[in-house]
């Protein structure tokens, strides 16, 4: 359930940056799953290269690039002639994985 809830944060950032879904969808989706007290944010420990080599694996992984179900709104998928499972640019999946990030935790520290 956590891994899948950050995976939609991710594709409702990507909704927004590729398929010019509303930002508000963003923010439905912080809404919803906090409500249900999921994570909304990537861990900073995870790193970006690990995640893209993980997508590989996935069944959405066709012909050497990343394909998404996206949404062109709440409760609708964006599609293109008939086709639902999107191609994303690296470079727009890199923005979202970015923007879904967690803040940098600093260690702060007493020196005498």
């Amino acid at each position: 359930g956590m891994a899948v809830a950050i995976g939609m944060m991710i594709a409702a950032r990507v909704s927004v940056l590729l398929a010019g879904a509303p930002a508000s969808l963003i923010t439905a989706h912080e809404t919803t799953l906090r409500r249900f007290d999921l994570p909304t944010l990537l861990p900073r420990e995870l790193a970006t290269v690990d995640i893209l080599d993980a997508l590989k694996s996935n069944k959405r992984y066709l012909g050497g690039e990343t394909r998404m179900a996206l949404l062109a709104d709440a409760g609708r998928l964006w599609h293109v002639r008939g086709e639902y499972a999107i191609p994303v640019p690296d470079a727009i999946l890199l923005e979202a994985l970015e923007a879904t990030r967690g803040p940098t935790l600093v260690a702060i520290r007493d020196d005498p």
